[in-house]
């Protein structure tokens, strides 16, 4: 952890050589001209070719109201949070985007005291749409060959989701806008994106890890509003369940969770009963 034009940078080891230079200065730029619009974005990403052809993912956060600034006084800032995120799911091999840097700065803020603001920075995948956007144009790995491979997508997704919660960490807001495709990439095909919503699963004295059925609420939500239906967050559900199994039987248990999932007292679980057509049979 190192200071730079007073934000304080995490960086990964493998980009040391970034802080360095002056290969940094375009991000630090930006930051410092979106400090002075606070109170009128949430965050902004771009896409950034750093000095030296480095292609990034840039993304800075400035919270938008006053109530956001406030907040940030005594919670944990959603850029280091997110940082940990990365740092962790690379330390469990799960297929995340490549962590690069991240800066936090604290800013003076008249009668409110200080809020906080930056940028998180991940290595960016050229030619890498995210599965909701694949989904809606119908390209692969949705369709290949001029079949639908929706099923193989979803078992797959499940099964990506179940080794995060395998290892005890949460992504938080697991949809399919958040989820890349990497076909031009090495395995693994699929990565993940935006970690900020997540956090380490909590157990309960029953065992019920409760942050992880926000991750597959998320999903059945996102399933539900990308206009699939109930049996493919079925599949979904499925596979998540029986990950790892030599012969998995997708349907056994998916409808119970799929319940357990609408049972929640929160609007996401509402709106997923009302697309779906009313809790599952």
């Amino acid at each position: 952890m190192t200071d730079r034009h007073g934000f304080r940078l995490t960086v990964a080891q493998d980009y040391a050589h970034l802080i360095e230079g002056t290969f940094l200065d375009p991000l630090f730029a930006r930051a410092a001209r979106l400090s002075t619009t606070a109170g009128r974005m949430g965050k902004l990403i771009r896409q950034v070719r750093l000095p030296g052809g480095l292609r990034v993912h840039a993304k800075y956060w400035i919270p938008r109201r006053a109530s956001h600034r406030i907040k940030t006084l005594w919670r944990r800032d959603r850029i280091a949070w997110e940082t940990k995120q990365y740092i962790r799911f690379e330390e469990a091999s799960l297929p995340v985007v490549k962590f690069v840097l991240s800066a936090v700065r604290r800013l003076p803020l008249p009668r409110l005291g200080v809020y906080l603001t930056g940028f998180i920075v991940t290595r960016s995948m050229e030619g890498a749409p995210n599965l909701l956007q694949l989904l809606r144009e119908r390209r692969a790995p949705w369709v290949a060959g001029g079949r639908d491979r929706t099923g193989h997508v979803l078992q797959a997704v499940g099964q990506m989701l179940a080794s995060v919660h395998q290892r005890g960490l949460v992504h938080g807001d697991f949809a399919l806008k958040n989820i890349l495709y990497t076909p031009g990439h090495r395995d693994p095909r699929y990565r993940m994106v935006d970690l900020a919503s997540g956090t380490q699963a909590l157990v309960s004295q029953n065992g019920t890890r409760h942050h992880q059925y926000r991750d597959l609420l998320k999903m059945a939500l996102s399933i539900a509003r990308s206009g699939l239906t109930q049996s493919h967050a079925l599949q979904f559900l499925g596979s998540y369940l029986h990950a790892g199994d030599s012969s998995p039987e997708p349907a056994r248990g998916a409808h119970d969770l799929l319940e357990l999932c609408l049972s929640a007292r929160d609007h996401r679980a509402r709106e997923v009963a009302r697309r779906f057509g009313g809790q599952a049979h």
